[in-house]
């Protein structure tokens, strides 16, 4: 009787040229000829304790508004394991750095009528005498009026003519052109900014939410929508991590997030190129094997070695031993007892 035996397919590249390569903890690891990778056979990735999709369910829950203790409850009830905060907090950090080198290499089909617009933030300051104090700042966004695709955003302390021309640089790059027409509210550093950054070639046209044409509509839903998310947070923690979640929230709005307007796709799917991923769960199961650096031991250079090309150095060396050993006498601390080290105890009183 012959048995048929399935061959081990790669999780990662679903190629067939994989070899044994060792044991983990009892489990028998992989390693795949095609896309150079070390696995296990079970849904996770190496040295890693929590299945990819629920890793990814993590980060879903987190860019769609809830909390980290929430997220945490979550666990307990879906997959009946439980998660520290912490954890969570580090899946968010690297995964979303991933995903956002991911979301570089993607070039998008922009269309040639930009929309931009600027919305206050709160970023909670340290701790001092037992309050954080709160710090307001703004965040500029520029939003592509055909795809939907968030281009730039930009925070920063002031609504300056200078914040203005680096977001509007920051769009230009990503977007690889120019645009046309921009689409901006009444804000007096707009338009001096813009024609510093685009030298006249874009139509700038100032408008409001409530016009019929060319209002500002579009971005002034999508700052709703973060606004939704940020009063979760309470506030970011520090400027930092204001930078880092709006990147990852960048990422998820142009990749990950359905919209209504454009048939439940998100904006880099609307333009029908292939995209680097669809959802949280191909950005963790691409992602390299984190690789641990050894750290650099130091060169022990032997003095005698040292003396012999540096002589200077040899009779500095002299100079020190002789003078912790022969320490001049008026410098030697007396055994003897003094006055001020003779204790004096107070008087009883009757």
């Amino acid at each position: 009787m012959t048995m048929n035996i399935e061959p081990v397919k790669c999780k990662y590249c679903s190629g067939n040229n994989m070899k044994r390569y060792g044991h983990y903890n009892g489990e028998q690891l992989w390693w795949c000829d095609d896309c150079k990778r070390k696995q296990s056979s079970k849904d996770t990735l190496f040295k890693m304790r929590y299945p990819s999709n629920q890793i990814a369910t993590a980060l879903r829950l987190y860019y769609e508004g809830l909390s980290l203790d929430a997220i945490q409850e979550e666990f307990q009830h879906q997959f009946g394991s439980h998660v520290a905060t912490s954890t969570v907090y580090e899946w968010i950090q690297e995964f979303t750095n991933e995903a956002i080198s991911k979301a570089n290499e993607f070039d998008p089909i922009i269309g040639d009528k930009w929309i931009a617009d600027e919305t206050a933030i709160v970023v909670r300051g340290k701790l001092q005498k037992g309050k954080r104090p709160d710090r307001h700042y703004w965040l500029f966004d520029i939003i592509d009026s055909q795809t939907r695709f968030l281009l730039a955003t930009h925070i920063t302390a002031t609504r300056s003519i200078s914040d203005v021309q680096m977001v509007m640089n920051q769009a230009a790059k990503r977007a690889g052109k120019l645009p046309s027409e921009i689409v901006t509210d009444k804000m007096p550093s707009y338009p001096d900014g813009i024609n510093y950054a685009f030298h006249g070639q874009a139509k700038h046209i100032q408008s409001g939410p409530f016009d019929e044409s060319d209002n500002t509509n579009l971005i002034e839903r999508f700052h709703g929508t973060l606004k939704d998310r940020v009063k979760v947070l309470r506030g970011f923690k520090s400027i930092d991590t204001a930078k880092q979640l709006l990147d990852g929230w960048l990422v998820y709005y142009n990749f990950l997030r359905p919209h209504e307007s454009l048939d439940r796709k998100s904006p880099a799917e609307h333009m029908n190129i292939k995209v680097p991923f669809t959802s949280w769960l191909d950005v963790i199961k691409n992602t390299q094997e984190r690789v641990i650096k050894p750290e650099i031991q130091p060169t022990v250079i032997p003095l005698t070695r040292m003396f012999e090309s540096d002589p200077e150095l040899r009779r500095e060396y002299e100079r020190a031993y002789y003078r912790k050993h022969h320490i001049p006498k008026y410098k030697q601390r007396s055994t003897k007892r003094t006055l001020s080290s003779i204790v004096i105890a107070p008087r009883r009183t009757k």
